[in-house]
């Protein structure tokens, strides 16, 4: 029973404060994506 009302608690607690960090992160992993991307589409550009 404790347990669970924890969980619950959790749950709540979570997004509030993960939101933020969570946009942050999914932020920066695009952005290496886009950098990665440019980075060898411009290295196929002056290789072929």
């Amino acid at each position: 029973m404790e347990n669970n009302s924890q969980i619950e608690l959790n749950s709540k607690a979570k997004p509030s404060v993960c939101f933020p960090f969570v946009n942050v992160q999914a932020i920066i992993t695009v952005h290496m994506y886009y950098v990665l991307f440019n980075y060898f589409s411009a290295i196929n550009t002056t290789l072929f």
